[in-house]
């Protein structure tokens, strides 16, 4: 239906339009088609793994497409480089002209490399039979392959011979799969698997590579049959390549030949398979095309109708937006309501072809490439023009709150216009109170003021945010009055601020005052503080000149203390009077600056203060010197003694020579000096201080002894210095020697590199070095001179302000590096000549290699324009391929002369720093290449004009056969117009003819103009090809003229036809429309007239065969014999017959939901009686069951009820109807409900199933309304799905219409200005009229639904209210009575309980004698009362499940809902007051045996102290001796010892509590011991008394005490104490539990015990002791001592390396406990010059075993005949420390020759001891064994323990005591255990029965242990599961190491 395209363009082009059958359609000429592209897009690279091959991203032709021409132009010699991903580029060889892929990388190729196949078997070889493999490089291919792996699920082959010329490019034999498409999978020849580079294509997908069908280039039309061949090689081995043997002929010949004739057609198949799909492709494009044109021409209509809706609201709300009325009347309310409606209308509109275009832009994705462009183009315009219509309507949506807003901000105005009033009296009030402002306000006054402002400013502050909130306001009136209380608000505001800064002045002054009262409160306690002082230093004013030490020591402590708190009073008073005076800064000056004059008098008296206390404080420090005189004596001496100790070192140091000492024995003596020297520094500085504290205080008769001592520190110091001079001059000695040796090292290696040259370049020597030698010679000496360089930097540093004795050797060292410079620089030039002639032929011959490859491409280009020099002219599909050709060529020949030049640049800069004759010799021959290089060049250069020239002579020919074309075009368009005139418009097809030619004869119009236009820029300059292109020019005018004039007679005709096509088919098209719309009303009367009342009633009816069908299957009735017994055999019924029968129905039946009103009976009777007949006959019953169900889910009909036997008959489809013959049944062999049918479509009957075994349904039965539902609404759809198409036909063609006549003369006139003048008045009026008939239409149809779905549910609702309320008593009678009665039982528990918790006083409380009684009263009732209670909230559930049967209408239902819920939380409420009840009790008895504890643990304690006892031999006395007692036992001793304080019972639920029935001893020592926690410092005394006692020492805070005795209150304070013993120090003494005035001292805490987290060792004492045992983990010890701080001596650690296997490490010499484990071996040598272990003494009768090599360890054997010395020679016997070798060596030879030296850097282990990684590691290297020889690396060093708090204790295990450290191997422990692993709970300890097993989570109490188990090896212990109560034993870990039990603080 679109118009002819050239109407979009203005008329001025066809622009490819033409008329199709369905319309006119805009189409491209063939040359603009558009072909389907060819790759594929971008693989995912997680398909490599799925598919078993290389995975790249990307794939081998992944951006691949055709070449531009069928020319293949000859390959070159070597394949191109690799190219990026996805760059189009041409291939590398056989002459494709398109050939790209994403770069991509091949597998690496397996170990065996490339080559001739790495020695693997070729299993293919490609020949070739072809005249023209020459000619298209297929050389390059042929050869052998060899397999290397797999891609896609097949082998790929590497090509086994190398490329002559090109080694470096590889050929691979590789398949593709579809991945990237059919046309791009087969058997390929690449560079790469799935490279960039592709060669040769096969469309087979067999399992190995094709023997023929390859296509060469890939991208071939076909295959060329015989130009490659594939054949296995069945024997393997290598072949000869093609270019060394020549053909085979015989047997195998004639064999090949028959297999490529078979190949043949094989290959003539494909190819015309090829076809087919390429036309299946075509046909599918165009049917896309097709469908995209009607689906947009829908689309445009339905975005057409929504343009016209906006236009519509638009019209409706401009005058209301222009000038809105405050009056919001009922008038404006119905004409916003109206804008509102029609706003929601259009946006509806707008959503419906939002959607619709929405999905078929989602179908438009399954077109073709080039039609879904065009669909995606058209479609988003859509959308974007959609999305232009949502803005504009959604600022209308809300027009009326927009009404309302501005109604809002009147009121909101008014409401600030009222704040402001009241704010603006509250500020004149205010300024009434601050009249008077010359006097100061009281703070009241103030406070009174600020009352009333503050309200006022938050009032104006609220105006001001509401005036805020409002914003911009549109409104005119509205927003003048916003103006005016802006204003009003601002004066306001102006004002409060006014009068808040005069209040906050009168803030300030009131601030001030008190500031200034403080400051001077201040000021009077530092007087006092002055007075203390004073008060101080009174027992130095009695007239005793030196008071005894005691009263010395107490007499200064308190002046220094007297003098802290002064200088602290008035550093405080400064510090509040400068913060106080920065304070007045802030405020006004006139508060300021009277407050600052008071601060300031005061100022001055805390001066006078600070001056007396600072003297006060002088005189102080002279009395404590005076006192302390005698220890700076002792500081002195001890310094002097450490200077000695000095001196003593710094002697042992040489001063003359280096010679005489090794290095270490050096470094040994100055880290001695060094560390005296500190230590001796250190006291000085001590003694310095000691002396400069002492003599600031000093007085007259001092002075002289303190300057003595003076004189003797000033000695030390000065001795000091002087030796440090010594050390530190040491500590070059010691680096200088170090760089020294480490030098002469190098020295020596570079001396040999020179003597191995001098020696080879002797000119004695009858035969010289080789070039290569005498390059690598040079090279050495070059590397020797930097090295010596180097050696000489290091050497002249060190010399610099080196000690004599270092400077000399570094001077001899220095001299000697200068010697080997000048042997290196020597040798250099000796060699020169010779390294620099070699050098010089080398360049020689690179640079011939490269003349010659510049040759070769020189010879190229003359190839390449051979045919050009033939003599013959060649045709333009000749001259064009040989022309880019020549342009390659060109290009590869100028790159290699840029390359050439480049390198002779660059190796005549080389040549000049050469000598003079090899400098001559390189420039000789590089003049002579550059002239050889001149030659080819200026051929290069005179090949490139020639190639620029034919390639303008080919762009000529091209322009000139465009030319042509365009008068061919011009003639066939002229022969095409000849049959039409105005009579004669033609057919539709004539017209497409004529149309296309038109366009056509355009189209080559402009290529030629386009082509001439290049030839004319080309040609300028050059006069004859200017002149060419001229007469060129002349033949496209003339042909242009003819094209212009047939294109004018062409549009003429078009407008006629047109116009004449468009006003008969929008004529036809609104008749129809018209009529569909009269059809859809009829469909919808019944609804929209009626009301929907035949569907009601058709519903009740339904609800009456339901209990007919009920009450005839119940009876066992047929249907007739059912109406016989309705109608009492009368055989039908009368209207009122029938009224009379339905008024008894309900009772009859039961059933209350049939009883119907009198109007609805009758409307029943006349629903049944179809035939109006008056009467109800049987016909007319039958007729309700007969019922017709739709299929909702595709289902088959069978010929039997079983579905296992049966055969389909037909198949279901959705929507499907079938008319029911028989009730439902079920399947018994697969439980499907099924059913007797007929298809309502075809007639066809059988069996269906309605429902699956599954629950699925396939059938359903639809209502009468839901029918006529989907009826209307399909009629309704349709008529608007065809009145938008016509509506957007009419907008689309009549925009088209303007477009064309906008852009033409003559557009008022003609019959395009007639059609559209009729389009856009009488034909657009009609649409307009049938679109606003059916939305009047639509909306009363969808109110009438909502009204019917209303009634339909109220309907419903009637009946089913009833049924409901009978259903809910019965499910709330039985919970109601179970809730009276668990209400009981409560109440009796509550009774049992009430003899002790009635009980209101404490005291009465606690002594209530029967507590066990009522605790098993109660827990028996509290059992009872639990499961009954558990019984009722479980009949609630139940009954809560059977709510499900009522319906969910308010009503019945939701009552017995919320009653069931009150019943819950009554259930709840029961259960908390239960709970709360015998929490109630628990917490009372809990502190009745906390009560009766305490008594009975007091006394038993007295007991104790008095009969001086433990508490063993006190359980001894009840039990008995044995380690349990019985209860009974118990409490009859603990009512004696008490006195009758606690009762039986009471006693009885002690014992309980701390071990059950009977008590062991553990758990009576535990319970008489109790400890505390010192939370506040407090004395212990010696006695009871606190007046008599005396004071032992403070118990400090965080300390922990056991009680022995007590608490025992004193008669006279009435403090309760207790006797302690302190766990720090076993002090005994006395402590007070809280004093006078009732503060805390003591915290009671749990008796402190520790777990073992990691093995550790008990030792006997708490310093260094020996070791009792090794504590295991999981062992639990009590504290009996401590914890308390100890420090040990330092540990002695070394890194080391064992002789024996080189091990290196770190060892402890020397533990912290004085132990050790290794020591420096007297009897170690280490070999300084190789030496032989002999077997015998006598060196002339001896055997040689082997050689001691340099820096081996020897050990000398024990014993006086291990030594000998003869003959001048000292000889040892030993063995050698790496493999045990033993026998004789020399020590010192007759000549003085040292062979073998003591070591001292050498230990020996003298015990097993462990090497570690490192310095602080505890990972092990290995254990080294007692005898071991070490070599020290690093060390020895002194590594300083930390303090460590130590405890001593007893473990449970066995009862071992000792000490062991508090730290990351121990922790806290309390009886409290958590399992983590799941374990069982025994009865016994070995052996026993499992309980039950101890879930992950679980807590259990301790009650004793832990206890090894021996037969399993474990640690069990005896404890109480908190779940329930159960008592047993569990272990702790597995053996191996699994832990099942954790302490809690773990």
């Amino acid at each position: 239906r679109n118009m002819s395209s050239w109407w979009s363009s203005g008329g001025s082009s066809y622009g490819g339009g033409g008329y199709s059958s369905g319309g006119w359609q805009s189409q491209k000429p063939p040359q603009q088609q558009q072909k389907p592209s060819s790759a594929a897009s971008a693989r995912p690279t997680s398909a490599a793994a799925a598919n078993g091959g290389n995975r790249p991203s990307g794939g081998p032709t992944s951006n691949l497409m055709k070449p531009s021409s069928g020319v293949r132009p000859a390959a070159p010699q070597a394949p191109a480089q690799n190219r990026p991903s996805g760059r189009v580029g041409k291939p590398s060889t056989i002459g494709s002209s398109s050939s790209v892929g994403a770069t991509r990388r091949a597998p690496p190729p397996p170990s065996g490399g490339q080559g001739s196949g790495g020695g693997d078997r070729p299993e293919f070889r490609v020949t070739s039979n072809s005249t023209k493999k020459d000619e298209i490089g297929i050389e390059t291919l042929m050869g052998d392959y060899t397999k290397r792996g797999e891609n896609h699920g097949r082998p790929y082959f590497q090509k086994g011979q190398k490329i002559p010329g090109h080694e470096e490019v590889q050929v691979y034999m590789y398949y593709w799969d579809n991945r990237d498409g059919a046309d791009f999978s087969g058997w390929w020849f690449g560079n790469e698997v799935g490279g960039t580079q592709v060669w040769a294509r096969s469309d087979s997908h067999g399992p190995a590579p094709p023997r023929v069908g390859w296509r060469i280039p890939w991208d071939a039309p076909h295959p060329e049959h015989g130009l490659l061949m594939c054949d296995p090689i069945s024997g393997g081995g290598a072949s000869i390549p093609p270019w060394q043997r020549g053909e085979r002929g015989g047997a195998a010949q004639e064999m090949r030949e028959r297999q490529r004739r078979q190949e043949e057609e094989k290959a003539k198949k494909a190819e015309e398979d090829r076809i087919k799909a390429k036309r299946a492709e075509e046909a599918k494009k165009e049917k896309d095309q097709n469908d995209f044109n009607a689906s947009l021409s829908s689309a445009q209509d339905k975005v057409n109708v929504s343009e016209e809706a906006l236009e519509v609201v638009l019209q409706l709300s401009q005058p209301l937006l222009s000038d809105l009325s405050d009056d919001m009347g009922e008038t404006m309310q119905q004409v916003l309501h109206e804008v509102e409606e029609a706003v929601k209308t259009a946006q509806e509109k707008v959503l419906d072809a939002q959607t619709e275009v929405g999905q078929k832009t989602e179908a438009a994705k399954k077109y073709c490439a080039e039609v879904k462009k065009n669909a995606s183009n058209q479609y988003s315009g859509l959308q974007k023009k959609l999305t232009e219509f949502q803005n504009k309507l959604s600022p209308l949506k809300n027009i009326k709150a927009e009404m309302e807003k501005r109604l809002k901000t009147r009121a909101a105005l008014a409401a600030i216009t009222e704040k402001l009033d009241s704010s603006e009296v509250e500020l004149e009030k205010v300024s009434m109170m601050t009249a008077q402002t010359s006097r100061q306000m009281t703070d009241d006054e103030v406070a009174a003021a600020l009352e009333t402002l503050v309200p006022a400013r938050r009032s104006i502050a609220d105006a001001e945010k509401k005036l805020a909130d409002l914003g911009k306001v549109v409104d005119p009136q509205n927003a003048t009055k916003k103006n005016e209380l802006t204003k009003s608000k601002d004066r306001a505001a102006t004002t409060a601020d006014k009068l808040y800064q005069l209040l906050n002045k009168q803030k300030e002054g009131i601030q001030a005052a008190e500031k200034v009262a403080e400051a001077t409160r201040q000021v009077v306690d530092a007087e006092a503080c002055l007075s203390a002082c004073q008060e101080a230093e009174m027992p130095f004013l009695k007239g005793i000149e030196i008071l005894p030490p005691d009263e010395s020591t107490t007499a200064i402590s308190e002046c220094e203390e007297a003098s802290k708190k002064a200088d602290s009073k008035i550093l405080e008073t400064r510090s509040l009077i400068k913060q106080a005076l920065n304070a007045f800064k802030k405020l006004s000056h006139e508060v300021s600056q009277p407050a600052a004059q008071e601060l300031s008098t005061q100022t001055k008296k805390l001066d006078v203060i600070d001056r007396k206390v600072m003297e006060f404080k002088k005189e102080t420090v002279a009395r404590k010197v005076a006192a302390m005189l005698a220890e700076v004596t002792d500081s002195v001496v001890s310094t002097e003694s450490k200077v000695e100790t000095l001196g003593k070192a710094c002697e042992a140091i040489p001063s003359e020579s280096l010679d005489s000492i090794e290095l270490d024995a050096l470094k040994e003596l100055i880290e001695t000096a060094i560390s005296a020297e500190k230590t001796a520094s250190a006291e000085l500085t001590k003694s310095r201080k000691i002396v400069s504290s002492r003599q600031k205080g000093s007085g007259h008769s001092e002075d002289a002894a303190m300057k003595k001592l003076l004189e003797r520190v000033n000695t030390c110091q000065a001795t000091i210095i002087g030796h440090r001079k010594l050390a530190n001059s040491g500590e070059k000695l010691i680096q200088g020697k170090a760089v020294l040796v480490a030098q002469q090292e190098v020295l020596l290696k570079v001396q040999d590199s020179i003597e191995v040259a001098e020696q080879a370049t002797n000119p004695e020597n009858a035969e010289q070095p080789p070039d290569e030698e005498i390059e690598t010679m040079g090279k050495t000496m070059t590397e020797a001179k930097q090295t010596l360089k180097t050696v000489l930097s290091a050497l002249e540093a060190k010399l610099n302000g080196a000690p004599a004795p270092l400077s000399k050797s570094l001077k001899a060292a220095i001299e000697r590096c200068g010697s080997l410079q000048e042997r290196a620089s020597k040798l250099l030039d000796i060699t020169r000549a010779r390294r620099e002639a070699v050098a010089v032929e080398g360049m020689s011959k690179a640079g011939a290699d490269k003349l010659e490859e510049l040759k070769a491409s020189v010879k190229a280009l003359d190839e390449a324009e051979l045919p050009f020099i033939k003599g013959v002219e060649l045709a333009l599909e000749e001259s064009r391929p040989q022309v880019e050709i020549c342009e390659k060529a060109l290009a590869d020949s100028e790159a290699l002369l840029k390359s050439f030049r480049s390198f002779l640049a660059e190796k005549k800069q080389e040549v000049k720093k050469f000598a003079k004759a090899a400098s001559d010799k390189a420039t000789e021959a590089f003049e002579k290449l550059n002239t050889e290089l001149g030659e080819s060049s200026t051929k290069i250069s005179q090949f490139k004009k020639d190639t620029t020239e034919r390639r303008a002579t080919v762009d000529l020919e091209i322009c000139s056969e465009l030319i042509a074309e365009v008068a061919t075009a011009a003639k066939k368009a002229e022969e095409a117009l000849a049959p039409f005139s105005d009579e004669n418009l033609g057919t539709e097809e004539e017209n497409r003819v004529l149309y296309a030619l038109l366009k056509a004869s355009e189209k080559a119009e402009a290529a030629a103009k386009s082509a001439l236009a290049a030839r004319r820029h080309d040609a300028k300059g050059n006069a004859s090809r200017t002149e060419a292109v001229d007469k060129l020019a002349e033949k496209l005018k003339e042909a242009s003229a003819e094209v212009s004039k047939h294109c004018k007679v062409g549009r003429i005709h078009e407008k006629k036809y047109v116009a004449q096509a468009l006003r008969a088919e929008v004529t036809a098209e609104i008749e129809a429309l018209e009529a569909k719309l009269e059809k859809t009303k009829e469909v919808c009367a019944p609804l929209v007239e009626e009301k929907g009342l035949k569907y009601l009633v058709a519903n009740t009816v339904e609800t009456l065969l339901q209990a007919w069908k009920e009450e005839k299957q119940g009876k066992g009735l047929s249907v007739e014999r059912l109406f016989d017994e309705m109608t009492e055999k009368r055989g039908s019924f009368t209207k009122e017959a029938f009224d009379a029968y339905l008024l008894k129905l309900p009772e009859t039946l039961s059933k209350d939901e049939l009883e119907f009103a009198p109007e609805r009976r009758s409307q029943i009777f006349d629903h049944m009686d179809s035939d109006n007949t008056g009467e109800i006959t049987l016909a007319n019953f039958q007729a309700l069951f007969v019922e017709t169900f739709v299929c909702c889910k595709p289902v088959t009909i069978t010929d039997k009820l079983a579905v296992k036997d049966s055969k389909m008959v037909m198949k279901l489809e959705l929507g499907d109807a079938v008319e029911a013959l028989g009730d439902i049944e079920v399947d018994e062999s697969t439980s499907m409900k099924r059913m007797e049918c007929k298809s309502c479509s075809s007639g066809s009957t059988g069996f269906v199933t309605v429902e699956g075994n599954q629950g699925t349904k396939y059938l359903e039965k639809t209502s009468a309304f839901e029918k006529a539902r989907e009826e209307i609404d399909r009629s309704v759809a349709a008529t608007g799905k065809a009145c938008s198409q016509l509506s957007s036909h009419l907008t689309s063609k009549s925009k088209e219409l303007n477009n064309v006549l906008k852009n033409n003369k003559d557009s008022n006139t003609g019959p395009l200005a007639e059609v559209s003048k009729e389009l856009n008045t009488k034909m657009k009026s009609r649409v307009s009229s049938a679109q606003s008939t059916l939305d009047s239409l639509r909306r009363q149809v969808e109110e009438q639904k909502k009204a019917f779905k209303a009634k339909e549910e109220s309907e419903k609702k009637a009946y089913i209210a009833l049924r409901d309320e009978k259903a809910a008593k019965k499910i709330l009678v039985p919970v109601q009575a179970k809730g009276k009665a668990a209400e009981d039982l409560v109440k009796t528990v509550k009774e049992a309980a009430s003899p002790l918790l009635s009980i209101t006083g404490e005291a009465e409380q606690l002594a209530f004698a029967t507590p066990l009684d009522v605790e098993e009263a109660v827990s028996v009732k509290v059992k009872e009362a639990v499961a009954f209670i558990d019984q009722f909230k479980a009949l609630i559930a139940t009954q809560k499940a059977s709510l499900s049967e009522l319906s969910s209408l308010p009503g019945a239902a939701s009552l017995a809902k919320k009653e069931l819920h009150a019943m819950v939380r009554k259930g709840d409420s029961l259960m908390k007051s239960l709970n709360q009840c015998e929490n109630q009790l628990r917490t009372a008895i809990s502190k009745i045996v906390d009560h009766t504890q305490d008594v009975t643990a007091a006394a038993l304690r007295q007991t104790m102290s008095k009969d001086q006892i433990d508490a063993v031999a006190l359980f001894a006395k009840f039990s008995g001796g044995a380690d349990k007692a019985e209860e009974s036992a118990f409490c009859d001793f603990a009512i004696q010892q008490t006195g009758e304080k606690a009762s039986r019972q009471q006693l009885q639920l002690l014992c309980r509590q701390l071990d059950g029935k009977t008590i062991s001893k553990a758990a009576f020592r535990r319970f008489l011991q109790q400890y505390y926690e010192v939370i506040k410092t407090i004395a212990i005394t010696n006695d009871f008394n606190i007046s008599k006692g005396k004071s032992l020492r403070k118990a400090e805070v965080g300390e922990t005490v056991e009680v022995l005795e007590g608490p025992v209150s004193e008669e006279k304070t009435g403090m309760a104490r207790v006797r302690v013993r302190a766990l720090v120090d076993n002090m005994e003494g006395w402590i007070s539990l809280t004093g006078s005035q009732g503060t805390s001292f003591l915290k009671e805490i749990p008796k402190p015990f520790y777990y073992c987290k990691h093995e550790t060792t008990l030792s006997s004492s708490s310093g260094v002791g020996a070791k009792v045992r090794q504590i295991e983990q999981d062992e639990v010890l009590e504290v009996l001592e401590g914890p308390k701080k100890e420090t040990f001596p330092p540990t002695i650690k070394a890194k080391v390396k064992a002789t024996k296997d080189g091990a290196t490490g770190w060892l402890v010499i020397k533990d912290r406990t004085g132990e050790t484990m290794a020591e420096a071996d007297t009897r170690l040598f280490i070999c300084v010059q190789p030496i032989a272990i002999t077997d015998n003494v006598n060196i002339k009768e001896c055997k040689v075993i082997r050689k001691l090599a340099i820096g081996e360890l020897f050990k000398l054997d024990e014993g006086d005949d291990a030594k000998s010395s003869e003959g001048g020679v000292d000889r040892i016997r030993g063995k050698a420390c790496t493999d045990d070798a033993a026998g004789w060596i020399t020590l010192k030879g007759n000549a003085g020759t040292l062979y073998v030296e003591a070591t001292k850097k050498h230990y020996t282990a003298l015990a097993e001891a462990p090497l570690t990684k490192s310095h602080g590691s505890s990972e092990k290297v290995r254990s080294l064994e007692a005898g071991e020889a070490l070599e020290v690396l690093e060390g020895p060093k002194e590594e300083k323990a930390k303090p460590e708090l130590r405890c001593h204790g007893r473990a449970l295990l066995d009862g071992a005591e000792g000490w062991f450290t508090v730290g990351s191997s121990m922790a806290t422990w309390t009886m409290e255990y958590v399992c983590k692993a799941s374990t069982p709970l025994q009865d016994g300890l070995t052996e026993g029965k499992d309980l039950r097993s101890i879930e992950v989570g679980e807590k259990l109490v301790w009650l004793e242990g832990p206890t090894r188990d021996e037969a399993a090896g474990v640690l069990t212990i005896k404890a109480k599961a908190k779940k329930d109560g159960l008592v047993g034993y569990a272990t702790l870990r597995s053996k191996e190491g699994t832990a099942y039990l954790l302490s809690a603080t773990r």
